[in-house]
């Protein structure tokens, strides 16, 4: 199963507006019209109802300059079992000038088995700014599931104008239940989120981000690299870890951007 969106804003007329978008294959796109949302949200849907081995899925999504979008996704993402073949998944991230996009999909949920390489690249122009996040499940908590064996490579690229200023791997292959329990690995955790702000003031919210993440029964830290924040979490509940970062983003786009302390609605359905 293959599946590509692309997804272009731009400011018209002093409001942002969609100015282009395709679609093919299994994803599609909608746009929710909540009341109170404070700029334009696109919500991307999988319409296979979850991956599987040889399935390609790219997202493009490209902010103009001074543009304001919010993109996410309908609900969890499944990588189901596979026998052989990778799950392959690359999402391209693009802002001009000015701009302001807020990438937050909702967890990917990886089964015990599963094949997944994922690529996240996000290019920011100076003057523009990115607030980008994953959660990652490992395994179907709910089940009792871990995740023991299967792949898992999950790269990040963040560049600003063009010039590469971060990048982060994670590489889990083989024997996965050995690393997940080891003292110096993910020490039995089943959770994980990421949060990146990419901009050129991100050594400016530095300290401010770190009192907001209060949680002693988590692991959690942030740092700031270049022009990229980066915020992480790592719990033996999945729910708990998507509250925590979800109330670190939303308060974070408040002090930062000056929007409301919310989140998109879907994630409330």
């Amino acid at each position: 199963m293959n599946g590509l969106t692309k997804l272009a804003f731009t400011k018209q007329a002093g409001r942002t507006r969609l100015d282009d978008l395709y679609q093919q294959g299994s994803l599609r796109v909608m746009f929710p019209r909540a009341s109170g949302c404070d700029m334009i949200e696109a919500v991307i849907a999988t319409t296979s109802g979850g991956l599987v081995g040889g399935d390609q899925l790219e997202v493009d999504v490209s902010v103009g300059r001074c543009a304001q979008a919010m993109v996410t996704t309908q609900a969890a993402e499944k990588v189901y079992r596979s026998v052989g073949p990778d799950t392959c998944v690359a999402v391209n991230l693009r802002l001009e000038r000015g701009g302001w996009l807020e990438w937050m999909p909702q967890e990917t949920i990886i089964f015990d088995g599963a094949r997944l390489r994922r690529r996240i690249t996000l290019n920011v122009e100076n003057g523009a700014r990115a607030l980008a996040g994953e959660i990652v499940a490992f395994g179907r908590s709910g089940r009792g599931e871990r995740l023991t064996n299967g792949l898992l490579h999950d790269e990040w690229r963040v560049m600003t104008d063009g010039r590469l200023v971060w990048a982060d791997n994670l590489h889990l292959d083989g024997d996965i239940a050995s690393k997940m329990n080891a003292s110096a690995g993910f020490q039995g955790c089943n959770g994980m989120a990421t949060f990146v702000y990419a901009a050129s003031d991100a050594h400016r919210w530095l300290e401010c981000s770190r009192q907001m993440i209060h949680d002693d029964a988590m692991f959690t830290g942030v740092t700031c690299i270049d022009d990229v924040l980066v915020a992480r979490w790592l719990g033996n509940d999945v729910a708990v870890v998507r509250n925590e970062y979800k109330k670190f983003r939303e308060g974070f786009r408040s002090m930062v951007g000056g929007f409301p302390a919310t989140s998109p609605r879907i994630w409330n359905s």
